[in-house]
């Protein structure tokens, strides 16, 4: 970890099994959202002890992740299944997750990206880019429940 001018303050050892999803750096440190096997974790550090903080029924294939401007939220997408998860950052607990249902036919469209782009600056919605069939959309989400307020394609 990096101080404010550039000095290496902290160091954390990352083993391989370990995917680095996303970072955020808040007061009191850093936190970061890791996935192993089939686990998505927090850590936070620096701290006497480092805290890992276990998201609550996550689905493998998390390929971005955004927290909200207060810190309290991580907002989590996955790509695989063009699923958005909301969980509070203190307990783990999963606030709301909702799936996009794509198709033709019935079919789920192949391949589908979901990337979250941010969160609003007073942290009621989510912006999300979707890709499918090479047509991108915006979506924004409310935050609070996980109802999609608008889709722009």
């Amino acid at each position: 970890m990096l101080s404010g001018c550039g000095r290496v303050i902290d160091t954390l050892e990352f083993p391989e099994e370990n995917t680095l999803l996303a970072s955020y750096r808040h007061d009191s440190g850093w936190q970061i959202l890791v996935e192993k096997e089939e686990a998505l974790f927090l850590l936070q550090f620096p701290s006497k002890q480092q805290k890992r903080t276990y998201l609550e029924k996550p689905e493998m294939g998390a390929k971005t992740a955004a927290w909200s401007p207060c810190g309290q939220f991580i907002a989590v997408g996955n790509s695989k299944k063009a699923q958005l998860s909301v969980w509070h950052t203190d307990t783990g607990k999963l606030r709301w997750k909702c799936q996009l249902v794509l198709n033709i036919k019935g079919e789920l469209i192949d391949p589908v990206t979901l990337s979250i782009t941010g969160w609003s600056n007073d942290g009621s919605n989510i912006i999300t880019c979707l890709e499918y069939i090479l047509i991108p959309s915006i979506i924004i989400w409310e935050a609070e429940s996980g109802k999609r307020k608008l889709m722009i394609d």
